[in-house]
Formats: C-alpha cells, structure tokens, sequence
C-alpha cells in the first residue's frame, strides 16, 4: 500500500520550505532582484528545479504545479490564500521563488486522471517552466506512452522528451546519457537558458 499522493507532495514541500529557509539564512546579501521583501531585506530569487523518477516523477510533477500556483508568476506570495496563516511557508517574505524546471525520468504520471483547474489545461501552472521527460522504451513498469502524453499534455514550449532505445526502468542502462542530460537540464534552468 502507497500513501496518498499528497502526503508526498505535502513532504516535499516542507522540504523545499526548509531548504529556502536555509538558503535564505546563507545567501549573500546582495538582491538577486530589484525591490525590498516584506521585511525591508533585499529580495532574494531561487530557482527551484524538481527531479523524479517513477512514482516520484508524478510527485515532482505535482509539487511543482504546486509551488508554482502558490508562489504564482511573480515568484512572490502576494495574494492571500488558504494556506496564509498556518505556518506553511513561513519565514519567505524576502523570497522569490520560482520553478524553473521539473524533470521525469520513466514518469508514473496517468494524464487521464490529473486534475485540472479552471483553464482545462493539466499543470498550467508550470506554463512558464522548462521541462524534460525522459523515459526507456522497454519499460515494463511505467509506459514510455505516459511520458509522451504527459509531453503532449504540457503546454509549455520549453519541453524535450527523450526516449531511451531499450531503456528498461531504472534507466540503468543509460546511466552516463541519464546523468548528462539532468545535469545540463538542472543547469540551463539555473541559468535561464534555452532547453
């Protein structure tokens, strides 16, 4: 038995919350953006990349749709929402955060049964994010047609889908390309630079 899905997602969260936090109390001084946090501190931008495989690359997708609807495309909390208030990201008042990206390798995700918001559109609020999906095409677990359904499903444009000829599931295979191609990844989204 798996728990819900938001229980990891919820998990995720704090972790992301926690790791600002820490980022916060270490970052420079210096703004990495122009204005001043609710605090009067300078504003600092992070940007948050989420890396799953299988199970876990539905939860980075999720987390990601999250984070992004709850920071909304400023990077900033401005609005207040039901989750103001009961301490789930306190503290992040100097904080832009934006998701920069969000990576699938052989991804558990089942576009049929995502949730939509209004829009119709599934996780329209990683619009503005890069995305990559990796998947193997022997796959005997997750199958690699999920990983192009979740592509076609993505309405950004900064997206690639790389299918692994004989990929099995843990991609184990293809190591040295799976490793390269997340590294760069998680680079250019740090960098802003095309996918």
């Amino acid at each position: 038995m798996r728990p819900p899905e938001g229980y990891a997602v919820r998990a995720a969260f704090k972790v992301l919350h926690h790791a600002l936090l820490q980022a916060l109390r270490e970052a420079p001084a210096t703004p990495a953006v122009e204005g001043n946090g609710r605090s009067g501190g300078p504003l600092r931008e992070f940007r948050v990349v989420f890396v799953g495989h299988s199970l876990g690359g539905h939860v980075a997708m999720q987390c990601a749709e999250v984070v992004a609807s709850y920071f909304g495309p400023s990077g900033r909390r401005e609005v207040p929402s039901a989750c103001e208030g009961d301490g789930t990201l306190e503290g992040l008042q100097d904080a832009v955060v934006r998701v920069a990206g969000v990576c699938t390798l052989n991804g558990a995700i089942d576009i049929s049964r995502i949730h939509v918001g209004e829009s119709g559109v599934p996780f329209e609020h990683v619009a503005q994010s890069r995305a990559l999906l990796i998947c193997g095409t022997d796959d005997q677990v997750v199958p690699p047609e999920a990983s192009a359904q979740v592509y076609e499903a993505l309405s950004t444009p900064n997206k690639r889908l790389v299918s692994l000829p004989g990929g099995t599931h843990d991609l184990f295979g293809h190591k040295a390309q799976v490793i390269e191609e997340v590294y760069n990844f998680v680079v250019e989204c740090a960098r802003g630079t095309r996918v």
